[in-house]
């Protein structure tokens, strides 16, 4: 965890706790995200291989005779493919005087990082992953809160025509959709509310949970928003992350020491799981 001992170690280490907590509940994708294979990264693999059994259907049955269908099998991976790292130098008796709390300066900078980090991969995988899409290559043209409305109800209901359980759906919209949706609420006597949690849960519509993030993926004149059920990306880190005191003694040429982080990441959306999630692209 890091190059010193004692003390110095041990703070290194409470800041990593602090962060790692940190990130657990600030990162907006963690909320849809199921950490399941976490411990299947071990001793250095970066690669898990998951086969299946590919679904089989029955058939009428028109004569005194039928085929039977074969049972086959299909490879299904996920990859830890994303290294992040941050680093600083500061002056020994700066150093001396922090504390691991979230307030922190240094906490606060690494916690935004890897919250940015975290959330840019979760849903980029998702928009790839995802087994049904709306809006098409242009987007679809958003000009008020109830067309923000309109997508939410289309996109629930396309994954209900999916057989996807009815529990645990959830939308999730951008700062200004989730401003226009408000007002929209507002005026049919439903409001979300006027609260943000630190998770980005910001209310319900009609049974979805909403969140808001300001790190959906843009494509040029496209960005895209998020309706699904439960957890249906995954994701896993095997550096989760680390945090690294490098002191000015061990150092040939400086008398500043050296702060730094890393983690090591991937998501992904299982086939199996593909149909529980709607990528929505939006025109921008």
């Amino acid at each position: 965890m890091a190059f010193t001992n004692g003390l110095d170690a041990a703070k290194a280490q409470a800041w990593a706790v602090v962060l790692q907590s940190e990130l657990r509940q600030t990162v907006v994708a963690m909320n849809v995200a199921d950490t399941k294979f976490e411990g299947t990264f071990k001793n250095g693999a970066k690669t898990v291989h998951f086969p299946r059994i590919k679904a089989t259907s029955g058939f009428d049955i028109t004569g005194a005779t039928f085929t039977p269908s074969e049972l086959q099998s299909e490879d299904d991976t996920m990859t830890l493919d994303v290294y992040k790292g941050w680093s600083v130098n500061f002056d020994s008796a700066d150093i001396q005087q922090m504390k691991a709390n979230p307030n922190n300066e240094i906490i606060k900078s690494l916690k935004q990082y890897f919250k940015e980090s975290w959330d840019t991969e979760i849903f980029k995988k998702m928009s790839a992953g995802a087994g049904i899409n709306i809006g098409g290559s242009t987007g679809l043209t958003l000009t008020n809160g109830e067309s923000i409305y309109d997508f939410i109800l289309d996109a629930d209901q396309k994954i209900s025509e999916a057989n996807v359980p009815m529990e645990d759906r959830f939308v999730i919209i951008s700062p200004a959709d989730l401003k226009a949706l408000k007002k929209f609420m507002a005026g049919r006597n439903t409001p979300l509310g006027d609260k943000i949690l630190a998770n980005g849960f910001a209310g319900d519509v009609d049974g979805l949970k909403v969140f808001v993030s300001n790190n959906l993926p843009k494509t040029g004149a496209v960005r895209t928003a998020f309706v699904g059920q439960g957890k249906p990306v995954c994701f896993a880190a095997d550096i989760h992350p680390d945090i690294v005191h490098v002191k000015q003694e061990v150092k040939e040429n400086s008398f500043k020491d050296t702060i730094k982080a890393r983690s090591r990441f991937g998501a992904k959306v299982f086939l199996s799981d593909a149909n529980r999630l709607v990528n929505v692209a939006i025109k921008v």
